[in-house]
C-alpha cells in the first residue's frame, strides 16, 4: 500500500486520526513501518508491555485466550478460545 493510500485510510477509517492536520498525518505516515503477519501469528501478548501502536490495514485479526493453572500448565478441561474481531 502506498503512502497516499495509507494516509487516506487512516484519515477516513481510523477515528484516532480523523482530526490530525495534513502535516501531522504526513509526519506520522513517514515514520510508519508496514508489516505483514502470517495467519495465527501472535502480534501482541496479554500482559506484555506495549512497544508499538498498530493499525490493521487489511485482514481480520482474532484474539485467543488460553486459561492456565497456577503451575503454568494448560488445564485439560479448557481449550484455546478464539474470537474474531469485527473492524
Amino acid at each position: 500500500m502506498d503512502t497516499r493510500a495509507i494516509k487516506t485510510f487512516l484519515k477516513e477509517k481510523v477515528g484516532a486520526f480523523h482530526d490530525l492536520s495534513t502535516e501531522r498525518l504526513q509526519l506520522l505516515v513517514e515514520g510508519l513501518r508496514v508489516g505483514s503477519f502470517a495467519a495465527n501469528e501472535a502480534v501482541a501478548h496479554l500482559g506484555a508491555e506495549a512497544t508499538h501502536f498498530g493499525v490493521v490495514l487489511s485482514g481480520g485479526p482474532t484474539t485467543r485466550t488460553r486459561p492456565w493453572t497456577s503451575g503454568g500448565k494448560e488445564t485439560k478441561e479448557h481449550s484455546t478460545k478464539t474470537k474474531k474481531l469485527n473492524l
